[in-house]
Order: C-alpha cells, then sequence, then structure tokens
C-alpha cells in the first residue's frame, strides 16, 4: 500500500497541483466508472487490488475508454492508470 510519511505525501500534494481537479471518492470501482461514463477524464493509483479494479476496467474498456498498468505483483497489487481517451494517459506506468 501507499506509505504515508512526509515524503510520500509531500510527492502526492506535488502531483494533485499539476491537474485541474482531484476527486477522491474512496472506490476505485466508482471513480473507473466515471471514467467510463466520461464524468472524470482519468483515474490513477498506485498499488491499487486488482480485485478492486477488475470490473471497472471492464466497464472503462467497453466505453471505449483505455488503460495503463503496471507489473502485477505477487500480492496481486499494482499500479493503474485509466482515460477515456488514450490521449490523457500521461503515466510512466510499464507492464
Amino acid at each position: 500500500g501507499l506509505d504515508h510519511n512526509d515524503q510520500s505525501l509531500r510527492a502526492i500534494i506535488s502531483l494533485c497541483t499539476q491537474f485541474g481537479k482531484v476527486r477522491m471518492l474512496g472506490s476505485a470501482a466508482l471513480m473507473l466508472c466515471c471514467v467510463a461514463s466520461g464524468r472524470c477524464d482519468s483515474y490513477w493509483e498506485r498499488q491499487i487490488g486488482l480485485w478492486d479494479v477488475a470490473a471497472g476496467l471492464a466497464i472503462v474498456v467497453a466505453a471505449g475508454g483505455k488503460f495503463k498498468m503496471g507489473e502485477i505483483l505477487e500480492d496481486l497489487r499494482v499500479d493503474l492508470e485509466a482515460a477515456c481517451t488514450s490521449s490523457l494517459l500521461v503515466s510512466r506506468i510499464h507492464g
């Protein structure tokens, strides 16, 4: 999971300042549905459980969206980015 030390929190704050608006609803599945419906442009998460995003990613793809996923770790956690169009995939996630 995400470390909550000072350095990690500063990195998150720095990242958030690069976006027009940041929404944190607390549900990866709901956020991915927002991407699929066009209510949100993109979704990004570090070390999310694959079980938390699998169905949401299927919905994003069915709606014509795109995603990038990093290497799946032994504990089934992964870095993930999804967006309503491929031009909005901006992270450096590599699988």
